[in-house]
């Protein structure tokens, strides 16, 4: 195996300027524009490297914004499900959906003695099931059969005055 020399200028420690000449075998291969070659490279990298730190920036933002988005998404839809919505008469015909103003979400059916399923009297609370994904339904701002008509939602039950 024939030995790989370097002719190495003992001052300097300029990297550029470190390797003149490499000998390898019996050919030699000289390497004197290595010094121009690198100038050029290394002339660009500050341009290449705010490139990539631009697109990595540009990739962030745009992954942050997504996340927002579906953050946000994610608080003003819920999926569908059965809702219990505590409602107050607005007209003379309680039965009436359009008469039924939802004033707020119930965490379950109602089961007291004002407001349960064995009473017969006007309605109090309403269970409505959406068949897709809704935004949430603002206290006092839509009656049951907006939420019908709106959101394709269907009356499941009713808990009653006495």
């Amino acid at each position: 195996m024939t030995p790989v020399t370097t002719t190495v200028p003992a001052l300097k420690k300029d990297f550029r300027g470190v390797v003149k000449r490499l000998h390898l075998g019996q050919g030699q291969i000289d390497y004197s524009n290595l010094k121009s070659m690198l100038n050029k490279v290394t002339a660009k990298m500050p341009f290449f490297a705010l490139i990539v730190a631009f697109v990595a920036i540009g990739m962030l933002a745009i992954t942050a914004m997504a996340a927002k988005k579906e953050n946000v998404k994610a608080k003003t839809e819920r999926r569908a499900a059965n809702q219990w919505y505590q409602v107050t008469i607005s007209g003379s015909n309680p039965n009436l959906t359009s008469n039924q103003l939802i004033q707020s979400e119930l965490g379950e059916q109602p089961n007291d003695d004002d407001c349960n399923a064995s009473n017969s009297g006007n309605p109090c609370a309403v269970e409505l099931s959406f068949p897709t994904t809704v935004p949430p339904i603002s206290p006092g701002s839509a009656t049951v059969q907006q939420a019908i008509s709106m959101y394709g939602a269907s009356v499941v039950g009713y808990t009653r005055q006495p």
